[in-house]
């Protein structure tokens, strides 16, 4: 069988192949991550639907809507969303009553590592709150 790595430019380029190997596993290390980051994984949405209306829930990236789904009438839903897609300036939560004219729009929401949002929508949606717990 022959050597890969023959003479010292191959023990060279050994060395320089397990010092990239490495380093690039260490990069998803939550150590090189930097203070706020996410971890790969996802942040919990909680919706808790106290109005009378069906709703449907968007997440506000940057004044771009994203859809995460519907939340019935009185009742409660959690949405899973990838914790990367929270890396940018300005987050919100849009409520979008079915059948109103109505929306309502969560103040900016600023979310630490290991954080999740709960939203609770009322009948008057200008009571509804939006917290990070």
């Amino acid at each position: 069988m022959k050597r890969l790595f023959r003479g010292p430019d191959g023990q060279r380029l050994a060395a320089l192949a397990v010092a990239l190997t490495f380093s690039f596993s260490l990069s998803d290390c939550a150590i090189f991550r930097g203070r706020g980051g996410h971890a790969h994984g996802s942040v919990a949405i909680q919706v808790r639907n106290d109005n009378w209306l069906d709703v449907d829930v968007f997440l506000m990236r940057n004044g771009q809507p994203e859809r995460l789904g519907m939340v019935n009438s009185l009742s409660e839903e959690s949405f899973a969303v990838d914790a990367d897609r929270f890396h940018v300036n300005d987050i919100r939560v849009l409520v979008d009553p079915i059948g109103s004219n109505a929306t309502w729009t969560s103040p900016a929401i600023v979310l630490g590592s290991g954080q999740g949002i709960r939203v609770d929508i009322k009948n008057a949606l200008s009571l509804s709150t939006v917290s990070v717990y």
